[in-house]
């Protein structure tokens, strides 16, 4: 069966509608998961993954600079955690995949922009495992892509002055790409469609992607967003008119 490609949208909002959408769709996210119970269980997964990330950057905080030895080499160690860490709970985003596209799909149906999936009770179900192995499969496509801007961002920001912000508008990109993904992928749009889907409301994804990313980047607080990371992107992209209405 051929993948379904929603029709790009005709009109779209003006640039700082989409701006404003985009910097406050994390925040819609949290409206959302309040209002639906439903939503709840879901967000587990991506509260725990929040939580290994901030107790990471807490552990990072925690131990102090000092000239004593040990905790030199106690700070060095926090620090390479943090680092491993993050690249980790990455790859616990891509492997967690299907739950997460669980959660967006359970928005969609909120949002009345999806059909309703199947129960929590059918998890296990031949068409979870279909959709799960195809939500893998286009989530380490996107941890690749995201590795990449990474490693770009990374050689920027040694570049003087000018190199930080580009290395952080790189890295926000990468992040909105990630969480702006559920809904598209759900579509059957393959990375290249959606990123070129994406291009077309630049001014949100932009500005999602770095609302996002200095959510996440605050120690200790920053990881609870992920759930409404997921549920906001869901939110944008309906806002946005990229997804058909059923």
């Amino acid at each position: 069966m051929p993948a379904r490609q929603s029709p790009a949208p005709q009109t779209l909002p003006p640039v700082h509608r989409q701006i404003i959408a985009g910097l406050g769709a994390p925040f819609q996210g949290v409206v959302v998961l309040t209002k639906n119970r439903n939503l709840w269980a879901l967000s587990l997964v991506s509260l725990t993954l929040g939580l290994v990330w901030s107790g990471l950057a807490l552990l990072e905080l925690a131990v102090p600079v000092s000239e004593v030895w040990w905790k030199q080499g106690l700070s060095a160690l926090a620090n390479g955690l943090l680092g491993a860490g993050i690249i980790f709970l990455q790859i616990l985003i891509a492997a967690c995949a299907p739950l997460l596209d669980l959660l967006g799909e359970r928005t969609e149906a909120h949002l009345k922009i999806g059909l309703a999936g199947a129960p929590l009770t059918e998890i296990l179900t031949l068409r979870f495992v279909k959709n799960g192995i195809r939500a893998i499969v286009e989530a380490l496509k996107l941890l690749t892509f995201k590795v990449v801007l990474y490693a770009v961002s990374a050689l920027i920001h040694l570049i003087p002055l000018v190199g930080p912000p580009l290395a952080y508008l790189l890295s926000g990109i990468a992040t909105g790409a990630d969480f702006l993904d559920y809904p598209l992928a759900r579509r059957g749009l393959p990375l290249k469609a959606k990123l070129a889907r994406l291009r077309t409301v630049w001014p949100a994804s932009i500005s999602f992607g770095l609302s996002v990313f200095l959510i996440l980047s605050i120690p200790g607080a920053g990881g609870i967003m992920l759930a409404p990371a997921v549920i906001g992107g869901t939110w944008l992209i309906s806002y946005l008119g990229l997804v058909e209405t059923p």
